[in-house]
C-alpha cells in the first residue's frame, strides 16, 4: 500500500484505539475484493470500424502494384492510375506504412496551383 494511506491508516486505528495491522488487512481485503469485480477492459489492436470489402480488394491492389512501384509517387497519380478515389488510396498507402511497413512518406510534391502540397509515397 502506499505509505500516506498507511499514514492515514495510522490516524485512524490511534484514534479510534483499533490496531492498524487488522485495519490495514480490512482495507487490503476491500481494495481486492473491488479490483476483482471490476470489469476488465480488452485491449485491442484492431479498433475502429471493420474495413469494407472494396477497402481490402484495394488494399490487396496496391500489394501486388509494390514490386512495379519505381520511384516516387502521390496517392493521387496512383488513384488515376487505378480509376478509384485518391482519398481511398490514401487511406490505403497509410495504413499500409503504419502497420505493414511497405510504404514510407518521402516529402511533397512540389506545389502545383492552389492547394496544400501532395505527399510523395515511396515502396519499400
Amino acid at each position: 500500500m502506499n505509505t500516506q494511506i498507511e499514514s492515514l491508516v495510522a490516524a485512524f486505528a490511534k484514534a479510534n484505539k483499533q490496531s492498524k495491522a487488522k485495519l490495514m488487512s480490512l482495507i487490503e481485503q476491500c481494495v481486492e475484493a473491488h479490483v476483482s469485480t471490476m470489469p476488465k477492459q480488452a485491449v485491442c489492436s484492431n479498433a475502429g470500424r471493420k474495413a469494407s470489402a472494396d477497402t481490402i480488394k484495394l488494399r490487396d491492389i496496391i500489394r501486388s502494384l509494390k514490386p512495379s512501384l519505381q520511384g516516387d509517387f502521390t496517392a493521387k497519380t496512383l488513384a488515376m492510375k487505378l480509376g478509384v478515389n485518391h482519398n481511398d488510396v490514401n487511406n490505403t498507402l497509410n495504413f499500409l506504412a503504419t502497420r505493414e511497413n511497405m510504404f514510407i512518406r518521402c516529402g511533397t510534391q512540389d506545389k502545383i496551383g492552389r492547394g496544400r502540397k501532395s505527399v510523395m509515397w515511396r515502396a519499400l
